[in-house]
């Protein structure tokens, strides 16, 4: 039952763009507080150790703070629906809390990596056999982003896959084994066809984190000194095909490719199969253990090692100063690196976050003590921005909710992200190793991108860290009913209003499905049904409004505009649409509007549901 949940919990969301947008948020969380609320039912009650206790309160904190800062918000909308998205992270860590100890925490690693390799497979299916499942993307460039969406989150969650495939290689049954050292063939193909850096960097990361804290770290070695090469040869075989490899290639080339790669992966995952049961033979018949004196051996091969790589480095390179020098130069420059993918994984350029990370640097200056309110960066990059590129988050989770949500929004996000990396660090299972060197993962990565917006990656270490805590602890007793009453009744609140925002959320993408088909009296009872239903925010009038313009009822469209524009005065988009319904002083001020809240607009700048494409034939 905890691995069906860790699965269906990480599997479901990752399946569906990650968990990024609204209607995913809703589900998932019903289907968490429903799993938590059953639970309670039959009578599991765990008494919280000190961390479990901060975790639990750090989550339903942040998500409070949250929904707390839509009072001051410069945007009431945003603010809300970030609310919504921490929804399902109350939901999953109270779901794993309660399952992890009657249902063993190590069934939550198993499911979360056994998901984590389906999304995996699919994606590489839709690289190497491009005519059965190629997915058309036109931003990706030939990177590797489906079903997540975004390369860089896909490449993060088969980090934090391999890492757990490690670990389950290690520790798990020989059949266990054999799988998870395949799998790692799969996932480190999906990571390689990312061409993301941020991702190796924390897959190598987590790795190191893992190997300092296990017990057995030997053995965890050994495990990884089998399993690499297999993978390491696909990739090498991978980087060799230049359709697979480069900026749009012919279909016919991709598919030929595709499939001589996917030959050369079949072999290798048997290969990486028989080795590791070879390697489960040798154990069984000899433990792999190291006394003082081969540790203290290997641990003069590692610093030989580190020095010679230090020496390399610095002869190929320079000084340290030198390489921090013009590794801020390759990171503050450009990103084009030509049509060779390969080129990425070898330059340090941030592809312009050091932009956003100042214009999120000014909304903190502006906003020092409360934030600007949850979800309102867009609203200040658009304001702010030095060029016309689009973008709607910091791409850092860290200084983004710092300016979103202030010092105590910051406190929270790193008291839960560290209370369950100290957890998985000091729990005394097996897995407990690989458990944390995933949370490092994730922690790391996050430096430099908006993982926080996807829930299937926070989700891919939730369950795994409050699982083998849980471990110690296989067994909890039937509480009374008077001590489930309560809990039973805050998950079914919460799960509730969760409900209660995914029909609005669900109102409000049936209208936009109908305004794109031109059905405007479908479109306009839809946005009529979301007014009611989530009536903080200002979509549903924008909905309703394009509807109405659809059904040639401008005065109408007019009104809906204005109401969206009282609930949202900051939204240049809704500015912009107003001035395309009104004419001679309201205009030129709803123009003037439009160009204050975002400057650098160009005529080309779609809007969300564009009146242009409604009122121009």
């Amino acid at each position: 039952m905890a691995a069906a949940v860790a699965f269906a919990a990480v599997g479901g969301l990752a399946a569906d763009n990650g968990g990024f947008f609204p209607t995913t948020w809703g589900w998932a969380a019903v289907g968490l507080c429903a799993v938590a609320v059953a639970a309670l039912a039959l009578g599991r009650v765990p008494r919280l150790r000190p961390l479990e206790m901060i975790v639990v309160g750090a989550v339903v904190a942040l998500a409070a703070w949250t929904f707390a800062s839509a009072i001051w918000s410069v945007s009431v909308t945003r603010s809300v629906l970030e609310g919504e998205r921490s929804l399902v992270y109350v939901g999953g860590v109270v779901a794993a809390l309660l399952l992890s100890r009657s249902l063993g925490g190590r069934a939550m690693v198993f499911g979360t990596w056994l998901a984590i390799t389906a999304v995996c497979t699919y994606s590489v299916l839709t690289k190497l056999f491009p005519e059965e499942f190629g997915v058309v993307d036109s931003i990706s460039g030939n990177r590797l982003s489906s079903p997540i969406g975004y390369w860089n989150g896909l490449a993060l969650l088969a980090a934090i896959g391999c890492v757990l495939a490690l670990g389950l290689a290690a520790r798990g049954s020989a059949f266990v084994r054999a799988a998870a050292s395949a799998s790692l063939v799969l996932l480190v193909l999906t990571l390689y066809f990312t061409f993301g850096r941020g991702g190796w960097i924390a897959l190598l990361a987590g790795c190191v984190a893992a190997i300092a804290v296990d017990r057995k770290r030997i053995q965890l070695v050994v495990t990884a000194a089998v399993a690499a090469p297999w993978p390491a040869i696909a990739v090498f075989a991978a980087s060799r095909s230049g359709a697979l490899t480069h900026v749009g290639p012919t279909a016919g080339a991709a598919e030929k490719d595709g499939h001589a790669v996917a030959v050369v992966s079949v072999v290798l995952l048997a290969v990486a199969a028989v080795a590791m049961l070879a390697l489960d033979a040798v154990e069984e018949r000899r433990q792999l253990s190291a006394g003082r004196r081969m540790r203290r051996v290997i641990a003069g091969v590692v610093a030989v090692a580190i020095a010679v790589l230090l020496v390399l480095v610095f002869a190929r390179y320079g000084s340290p100063a030198t390489i921090a020098r013009h590794g801020w130069g390759s990171f503050t420059a450009g990103a084009d690196t030509g049509p060779d993918l390969n080129n990425r994984l070898f330059r340090l350029s941030g592809t312009g976050r050091i932009d956003h990370w100042r214009v999120a640097t000014r909304e903190v200056e502006a906003h020092p003590w409360l934030g600007s309110g949850a979800g309102t960066f867009g609203q200040y990059w658009f304001q702010l921005r030095p060029s016309t590129v689009i973008v709607h988050d910091a791409h850092t989770i860290y200084l983004e909710t710092l300016a979103e949500l202030g010092p105590v929004g910051l406190g929270l996000l790193v008291l839960l992200l560290g209370a369950l990396t100290v957890g998985a660090a000091r729990s005394r299972s097996p897995l407990g190793a690989v458990v944390f060197g995933a949370c490092i993962a994730y922690s790391l990565h996050a430096i430099a991108d908006w993982d926080w917006e996807l829930p299937a990656l926070l989700v891919a270490i939730v369950f795994p860290a409050i699982g083998v805590v849980g471990e110690e602890e296989p067994e909890v007793a039937v509480a009374p009913a008077r001590r489930r009453i309560v809990p039973a009744a805050a998950v079914f609140l919460v799960g509730s209003f969760a409900l209660f925002t995914l029909l609005g959320n669900i109102a409000l993408s049936r209208s936009s499905n109908a305004s794109d088909a031109t059905h405007w009296r479908q479109a306009e009872s839809e946005a009529r049904s979301a007014l009611g239903l989530v009536p903080w925010s200002a979509e549903p009038a924008r909905k309703l409004a394009v509807a109405q313009a659809g059904l040639g009822e401008i005065t109408a469209a007019r009104d809906s505009l204005r109401d969206a524009v009282d609930r949202e005065p900051r939204d240049w988009s809704l500015w912009y649409q107003l001035a395309q319904v009104t004419t001679g002083s309201e205009h030129r001020h709803a123009l003037a509007e439009a160009t204050r809240l975002n400057p650098r607009r160009t005529s080309a700048e779609a809007t969300p549901g564009d009146l242009r494409l409604v009122l121009i034939p």
